[in-house]
């Protein structure tokens, strides 16, 4: 009896031990984590200071600048979504008949499209052809000379017509449920941002054009001549202050505060 006293004591103490250093380890994991952790921020934190003494603003600013580049990315995504759920819609909308190549309406009421087979013709069978004489061989022509390499296209070069560039935007805005008192504030924001350059581009960010997107290639979800065609910017500008800002003069007002839109 007292063996098997001493052997549960035995067995609960060393049950106790090991619970004891099974905390010590997790108190210095935690320790090690929190230390990461506070050497992560102050980082980010100095990284942030050094862009604002770069860029000549605070860390508050760049900070919000940060998150509305975030915010950029996020709308990007949601045009490249869109675009691809209208080319889906476009692609199932009609049918191929089968033996034909006639395309078929689609069907009403939601429902599969009916393929409607058609018959091919009846051919009557040909009659056997007696063999032809033989033909002399054709008379050996020479070889053309080879043709000129054609010249290769012109490189597309940036139109820098900021008042062309104007005048467009200017016609534009009632597409966007704007009126002409928005241009006011429209002309003033892209001035600043670019004075209405099309080939406008910040060495330091990336940002390019007209409406200095970040990056450029996002406007390539409206054309693919967004590095030379401002129409192209102005449409891509357009539509990111409608969906971030409603309009040019909310867009105005965000920049005059925070100095970026």
């Amino acid at each position: 009896m007292e063996e098997k006293e001493s052997a549960a004591v035995r067995i609960r103490e060393e049950s106790a031990g090991e619970a004891q250093r099974l905390a010590s380890d997790a108190e210095a994991a935690a320790a090690v984590a929190d230390a990461a952790v506070r050497e992560q921020q102050e980082r980010s934190a100095l990284m942030l200071e050094q862009l604002a003494d770069l860029r000549g603003t605070s860390v508050q600013v760049e900070t919000e600048r940060i998150r509305g580049l975030q915010a950029e990315e996020t709308y990007r995504q949601q045009q490249a979504a869109r675009q691809a759920e209208e080319t889906a819609g476009e692609t199932g909308s009609v049918t191929v008949n089968r033996g034909s190549g006639q395309l078929a309406p689609p069907a009403a009421g939601g429902r599969d499209p009916v393929i409607i087979p058609i018959p091919a013709p009846q051919v009557p069978k040909p009659k056997p052809v007696s063999p032809a004489p033989p033909v002399p061989p054709a008379p050996v022509v020479p070889e053309p000379a080879p043709a000129p390499v054609p010249a290769p296209a012109p490189v597309p070069v940036p139109v820098d017509d900021p008042a062309a560039a104007q005048a467009y935007a200017s016609s534009r805005l009632g597409a966007y449920g704007w009126g002409q008192d928005q241009f006011r504030c429209l002309l003033n924001l892209w001035q600043r941002e670019s004075g209405w350059r099309t080939s406008a581009n910040n060495p330091y960010s990336g940002a390019y054009g007209i409406p200095q997107s970040y990056p450029g290639d996002k406007m390539a979800s409206v054309g693919a001549d967004w590095r030379t065609n401002y129409r192209t910017q102005i449409e891509w500008g357009l539509g990111y202050i409608q969906w971030r800002y409603a309009n040019p003069c909310a867009a105005w007002q965000h920049s005059e505060d925070k100095n970026w839109y």
